[in-house]
């Protein structure tokens, strides 16, 4: 079975958490998203792009990344995409934001409330099964992207 590399950029701001409208299918995602070939096995690498290219802000300028615990997380389970089961490999990271703040803010930008995240119900724009699946399991408390 074939292995999907991707990552995931958390960019948190006290209690909230941002995520972005994936249009695709209909669901609010973490910022991120799988390696190319471009990336050479480098997750690092692939954040930066990724941020760079969802959010239009510019590494060591506006923002870095570091990885946060677990620094890899595995799983199989149903691809949208493929239409069939997949193994997964996530690598997260946070953001540490340099930049002005109103550089995130855009209409595919949803600031989350983390206290309220378990009771997020929104039948229009729910939160995708991989922020569901995902969330639990990474390490937030005491982490922030503004400080």
């Amino acid at each position: 079975m074939d292995v999907q590399e991707s990552v995931i950029v958390i960019i948190k701001d006290q209690n909230k958490l941002l995520l972005q409208k994936n249009r695709q299918w209909k669901d609010l995602s973490f910022i991120g998203g799988k390696a190319e070939q471009e990336d050479a096995n480098q997750p690092l690498t692939t954040a930066y792009r990724e941020v760079e290219e969802e959010l239009g802000i510019v590494k060591q300028v506006d923002f870095t990344l570091s990885p946060i615990e677990p620094k890899l997380l595995e799983f199989r389970k149903f691809s949208k995409r493929i239409q069939k089961e997949r193994d997964y490999r996530i690598f997260p990271f946070l953001m540490k934001f340099r930049g002005e703040k109103d550089k995130l803010t855009s209409e595919e930008n949803i600031w989350v409330s983390l206290e309220n995240i378990e009771a997020y119900n929104n039948a229009e724009l729910p939160l995708s099964d991989l922020v569901k699946e995902i969330l639990p399991t990474i390490q937030l408390v005491g982490k922030d992207s503004f400080q």
